[in-house]
């Protein structure tokens, strides 16, 4: 196999997958033609970064790392390069099928690729796009907040870190009751501490993994600092009797654990 050979198989792979995308501008398409290493986009709002996504999660299902790999198979002839060259649109289902097999490269299970967005709404977008785009495989790609990610996670192996699988997940409102419960119970005011200025204490306690005893130590004698420490420990304290995790927990009680128990992270990862 000749370098100018191997250069043209490449070339006409590229091309026919890039065909596949034709919707999107050079800049879009760049993006989801890249497949080997990491990739940053950055662009405004509204300029298509959801299509983006969308559009490099088909890709890769169809063709894995085609569009920019180096790799020739072997079996590959002349006939092979010459069809791909000159294959048109609209091209015959056979002809097709046969572009496609040539083109893939190690193509990605769906369930092997997961896209992580921020809210709901944008993942239950992207979820109707990307099934709408590849119907059955698309359906089976994970598409999810990243809390709602850890929430799966955990549901199955929450158990390695001494929680029931059923546990509560607490919402703003649930953090407030149990506050209200701490204030009523250690008789403080909220013009005192506001609600939300406890909760943001709390969280980032959570956050640098200071425990609910070093927060005491660090209060040191002050008054307020000590109470806020008070506050942090009834909540805690009240989450684990009634086994609840708030937003925070789900993603830090997930790390915990991938940290502490190595064959739960090896199956999440090889998942």
């Amino acid at each position: 196999m000749t370098e100018q050979f191997r250069n043209r198989f490449i070339a006409a792979r590229r091309s026919y997958i890039a065909s596949q995308f034709s919707s999107l501008n050079n800049m879009q398409k760049e993006a989801v033609l890249t497949t080997d290493g990491p990739l940053l986009l950055l662009a405004g709002a509204g300029s298509g970064k959801t299509t983006v996504l969308i559009n490099r999660i088909a890709n890769l299902i169809r063709f894995g790392s085609g569009s920019d790999s180096g790799y020739v198979p072997e079996n590959i002839t002349e006939d092979d390069v010459q069809f791909l060259e000159n294959v048109q649109e609209p091209i015959a289902e056979l002809d097709k099928y046969r572009a496609e097999q040539l083109c893939a490269l190690n193509p990605a299970a769906p369930w092997s690729i997961i896209a992580i967005t921020f809210t709901n709404k944008a993942a239950n977008e992207m979820k109707e796009r990307v099934a709408k785009m590849m119907e059955q495989s698309g359906s089976m790609v994970w598409i999810s907040t990243i809390h709602s990610l850890c929430v799966r996670i955990l549901r199955e192996d929450i158990h390695c870190m001494g929680m029931p699988r059923n546990f509560t997940v607490m919402d703003s409102d649930d953090q407030k009751a149990i506050l209200k419960e701490a204030y009523k119970e250690l008789g403080l005011d909220k013009t005192s501490l506001s609600f939300g200025s406890a909760l943001d204490y709390i969280s980032a306690n959570k956050g640098e993994e200071v425990s609910v005893e070093r927060a005491f130590v660090l209060a040191g004698e002050l008054p307020g600092e000590k109470r806020k420490a008070q506050i942090y420990e009834y909540y805690v304290n009240r989450q684990n009797a009634l086994y609840a995790l708030d937003f925070d927990d789900l993603l830090l009680v997930t790390v915990r654990m991938f940290r502490q128990f190595a064959e739960v992270l090896d199956k999440w990862q090889k998942r």
